[in-house]
C-alpha cells in the first residue's frame, strides 16, 4: 500500500544523510538484510513489513429501482502498513548518530512527506475496467528501535507504520453488447 512513500522516503533520506551515507547502491537496500558482513557500512535499507486493514469505515452502494445493471459498490478501509528502516554501522556512536538523524529527518519531513504522496504522481491510484483504488495517507509514526549484532557488525532495526485508508471500487458495465465494430486495414 505505501511503496511508493518509501521511494519518497528513500529520496528525502538521501538528500537529508549525503554527508553521512554515501548515495550508491552499495550502501542503501530495499530488502531485509540477512547476513550483515557482506554489506557496505555505513548501509541503510528500508523495506515494507506487516500490512493490515480494519473493518470498512463506511460503504455505499448506489441503488436503482431496476434490477439490471448491479449498482456500483465503494468500500472505504482503514489500513496500517509498517515500514522498517535497517542501519548497520563500525561503531555505536556512528549508529547512533545516524539513526537519531533518520529519525529526525522523517518526523521533521512528516507533512511534507504525506502531502507529496496524496497530491502527486506517486499517490497509489489503480485502476481496471471495472475496479479502483486509491489509497490515502494520513500519518506515519516511529514505534521503535530494536539493537541487532551479527557477526561483529551492529545494527538498528527502527519500526514505523504508515496509517491511511483504501477507497475501492467496482463499476458495472451498462451493457455488454458491442456499441460498434471498426475495421482497420492497413494498405
Amino acid at each position: 500500500m505505501i511503496h511508493h512513500l518509501l521511494q519518497a522516503i528513500t529520496d528525502a533520506l538521501k538528500l537529508d544523510l549525503k554527508k553521512e551515507i554515501p548515495e550508491d547502491d552499495n550502501h542503501w537496500g530495499v530488502t531485509p538484510i540477512t547476513d550483515p558482513t557482506s554489506i557496505t557500512l555505513p548501509y541503510l535499507t528500508l523495506y515494507l513489513s506487516k500490512l493490515q486493514v480494519d473493518h470498512p469505515l463506511q460503504q455505499l452502494s448506489h441503488s436503482s429501482t431496476q434490477p439490471d445493471p448491479p449498482a456500483p459498490l465503494t468500500i472505504t478501509q482503514e489500513f496500517q502498513q509498517d515500514f522498517v528502516i535497517e542501519l548497520y554501522d563500525k561503531t555505536p556512536s556512528d549508529l547512533e548518530k545516524r539513526a537519531s538523524l533518520v529519525i529526525g529527518g522523517l518526523l521533521t519531513n512528516h507533512d511534507s512527506l504525506i502531502k507529496r504522496y496524496n497530491t502527486t504522481d506517486i499517490q497509489a491510484n489503480y485502476q481496471t475496467n471495472q475496479i479502483s483504488t486509491r489509497h490515502h495517507l494520513r500519518q506515519f509514526q516511529f514505534h521503535a528501535g530494536i539493537p541487532t549484532y551479527a557477526s561483529n557488525v551492529l545494527g538498528l532495526q527502527l519500526n514505523f507504520t504508515a496509517i491511511g485508508h483504501l477507497s475501492m471500487s467496482r463499476s458495472m458495465p451498462d451493457s455488454q453488447d458491442i456499441i460498434q465494430t471498426i475495421n482497420i486495414s492497413t494498405k
